[in-house]
């Protein structure tokens, strides 16, 4: 999927994540969700997910916003349902209506 709004340079492209994606969902996950940490006086779940195994299950998704990594979100069938289990946006993507 690819979005682009008029006027603004800026493109959206949405994809299914792979492996090689790893590393990026991991490093939004722990930008996004570190001020959460002292309030909670742990790491939240996104922080220590296990998302090799979700990327493997297709159960990720990941945003590109030029061409830099901006984002993803986790979500899978659940019976009649969908379950939105995590987003995040990356904090250098932040306030760019992603």
């Amino acid at each position: 999927m690819r979005r682009s709004e008029p006027g603004n340079s800026d493109s959206l492209q949405i994809r299914p994540a792979t492996p090689e994606d790893l590393a990026d969902v991991q490093t939004c996950a722990r930008d996004a969700y570190a001020m959460y940490v002292e309030r909670m006086g742990r790491e939240p779940a996104p922080m220590i997910a296990d998302f090799a195994l979700q990327i493997a299950q297709g159960k990720v998704m990941i945003a590109h916003c030029d061409a830099a990594f901006a984002g993803y979100v986790v979500f899978y069938r659940e019976g009649d349902h969908l379950h939105l289990e995590n987003i995040a946006v990356s904090p250098t993507q932040a306030g760019k209506g992603i």
